[in-house]
């Protein structure tokens, strides 16, 4: 009675609002549910259809399989290894632009300008499938590379959680024959290293690295002097007064400068580092390896085509099944 009492005091609209959102939270659960009972039944039709024609299926598969083996016998094999490797002349977005030069002429099949830029006969370069440089992510913000972008899916990426390692870049080469790597790999450094910008930026760097080097021996010769002046010297050094002055001596708190000696020694050592070990283009952290791997092996035939037939297969087996039912639905 009360409860009545309470509706009929309440204004209309505040009503009509009580029952329209009722009605949308029942309408939603109603559509929830009719989903989810979609997807069961879907999967009962799937599994039960499956049970009942096991044996075309398996036929189904076994043809796909066959397809697999007859592609994989008919293709040649070809086989990847990675190098990493850091620029040191240019940013590491522009040494992957140039390598990726190469990889235009492999797609275009321009063999004859791969062979004339990587300094290797014709028959050599029909061999190299491409080559290609990448970045390399961080996908835990831990700063060891976790994915190297083979496929570019990072490229537009807005995700705060990946970062781009700066410092290095990967570079994949595909080729038909694994003795080729060696003469693929000379050839990737003549064709860096011969370069007229490449050649241009490094020599400018490696001369400013070395006046680098002379100013700071300069600078610590200057502060070693004045240590020994501070040292040695300055006590030595003893104001003239005359007979009837009297003078008060403080003894004033000696500076001391290894520090500064040593901060411009360790960066002395490393302009150093960077004029001995880094005096190329590129700095190769970790080249091709002979151990390289098959790209297109048997197994990744049967994963990548087996599946596509057999669901080709089953899409076609409900539609036999079923063609009358079909036929009317669409009648």
């Amino acid at each position: 009675m009360e409860n009545t009492q309470l509706q009929q005091n309440r204004p209309n609209d505040e009503i009509d609002l009580l029952e329209l959102f009722s009605r949308m939270g029942k309408s939603i659960s109603n559509a929830i549910k009719s989903f989810f009972t979609l997807i069961w039944k879907v999967l009962l039709f799937f599994i039960s259809f499956s049970f009942r024609n096991v044996i075309q299926l398996s036929i189904i598969l076994g043809f796909g399989i066959a397809v697999s083996v007859a592609i994989f016998f008919s293709s040649s094999r070809f086989y990847s290894s990675d190098m990493i490797a850091s620029s040191n002349a240019l940013r590491n977005e522009d040494m992957i632009s140039i390598i990726n030069n190469l990889n235009e002429l492999c797609r275009t099949g321009n063999k004859e300008g791969l062979a004339q830029n990587l300094n290797i006969s014709l028959e050599n370069a029909e061999m190299i499938k491409s080559i290609k440089a990448y970045w390399g992510y961080d996908t835990n913000l831990d700063g060891i590379v976790d994915y190297i972008d083979c496929e570019d899916e990072y490229l537009a990426s807005k995700d705060s959680t990946i970062r781009r390692i700066q410092n290095r870049f990967f570079v994949k080469a595909e080729v038909f024959d694994e003795t080729i790597f060696n003469l693929m790999k000379s050839g990737l450094y003549k064709y860096i290293e011969s370069n007229p910008y490449v050649i241009q930026v490094n020599e400018t760097r490696k001369r400013q690295l070395q006046d680098m080097i002379t100013q700071t021996n300069l600078e610590i010769r200057k502060l070693d002097s004045l240590q020994n002046f501070e040292y040695f010297e300055k006590d030595r050094i003893v104001p003239q007064v005359g007979a009837n002055q009297m003078v008060l001596f403080t003894e004033k708190e000696r500076k001391l400068y290894h520090r500064e000696i040593f901060n411009l020694l360790s960066e002395k050592q490393d302009l150093e580092r960077r004029l001995t070990v880094h005096a190329d283009p590129i700095t190769v952290i970790q080249d091709f390896t002979p151990l390289s791997r098959v790209e297109n092996s048997l197994v990744s035939y049967v994963k990548k085509i087996a599946p596509l037939i057999l669901i080709a297969g089953f899409i076609l087996l409900v539609i036999w099944r079923y063609k009358k039912d079909i036929i009317e639905t669409i009648k």
